[in-house]
C-alpha cells in the first residue's frame, strides 16, 4: 500500500522514468539522510547516469516541499561529499532549473535558493556566483521566481555572517578564484554590474538593512567588492 501511494505520488511529480520512480520511492520512505544515502548506493544510483538522474530528482522533490526540507540539503552534500563530479552535476541542474523560472512557483524558487545556501555556504560543495551566472539578471525587472529566489539567497547570506571578510570571499569574482577557469573577465565585470544593481534596488530600503547590524556590514561588504575595479 505504501509503494502504491508512493508511485502515485511520483507520477504527480512526473517521475517519467523507471530510475526516477525508483530514487524517488527511496528518498520518500527514508526516515532519514543516512537511510537514503545507503539504499541508493545499496541500488547503484549514485554512480554514472543514475547519478545524473539522482540529482534531478532531489532538485524536483526540494521544489515541491510546502516548506523548504533541510533534508535534501544534507543528502544533497553527502552525495557531493562521496563523489565531488556530483557538484557539476548539481550546478548544471540548478542552470537547467532557472531556464523554468517563469513557470515555477514562488515557493519552489525560495525553496531552490535555501538548498543553494545550504550548499555553497554551509557544506562549500558548490561557488554561489557559478551558479547564478547563468540567471538572466540584465533585464530591467527580472521576473518572480528570480526575484525570490536572489532575494532569499542573499537575505540568508548577509544574515548567517558574523565576518563581513567571508562575505568578500563570497562575492569575489572568478578570475580571483581558480573555480571557474574558463570565466571571461569582461562576463565576469558584467555578472558584478548585475548583482550590485541588484543589491542596491533590493535591499537598500530593506527593514534588515539597519546601522549597526551584521546585515547591513556584510551587504556593504559585497557591494564594495562587486563595484571594485
Amino acid at each position: 500500500a505504501m509503494e502504491a501511494k508512493l508511485l502515485k505520488k511520483a507520477a504527480k511529480y512526473r517521475m517519467n522514468s523507471e530510475t526516477k520512480r525508483r530514487i524517488f520511492c527511496i528518498l520518500m520512505s527514508a526516515t532519514d539522510c543516512d537511510e537514503a544515502f545507503e539504499n541508493l548506493s545499496r541500488n547503484e544510483l549514485l554512480q554514472n547516469r543514475n547519478e545524473r538522474e539522482l540529482v534531478r530528482v532531489i532538485m524536483e522533490c526540494c521544489q515541491h516541499e510546502k516548506a523548504y526540507n533541510s533534508y535534501y540539503g544534507h543528502l544533497a552534500s553527502r552525495i557531493c561529499e562521496s563523489q565531488p563530479q556530483s557538484k557539476f552535476s548539481f550546478r548544471l541542474a540548478f542552470w537547467d532549473a532557472f531556464k523554468n523560472f517563469e513557470e515555477i512557483k514562488i515557493r519552489a524558487a525560495a525553496n531552490l535558493a535555501k538548498l543553494l545556501f545550504h550548499l555553497a555556504v554551509k557544506e562549500d560543495c558548490l561557488r554561489v556566483r557559478s551558479v547564478i551566472k547563468t540567471l538572466d539578471l540584465v533585464d530591467s525587472k527580472p521576473d518572480q521566481s528570480t526575484e525570490v529566489f536572489l532575494t532569499v539567497l542573499f537575505s540568508m547570506i548577509f544574515d548567517h555572517f558574523d565576518d563581513p571578510t567571508n562575505v568578500k570571499d563570497l562575492f569575489r569574482s572568478a578570475s580571483s578564484k581558480l573555480d571557474d577557469v574558463t570565466a571571461k573577465p569582461s562576463a565576469d565585470d558584467g555578472l558584478n554590474v548585475s548583482i550590485l544593481m541588484f543589491l542596491v534596488e533590493r535591499f537598500k530600503k530593506s527593514p534588515k538593512n539597519v546601522k549597526g547590524s551584521p546585515f547591513r556590514s556584510n551587504l556593504k561588504a559585497a557591494v564594495k567588492v562587486l563595484g571594485a575595479k
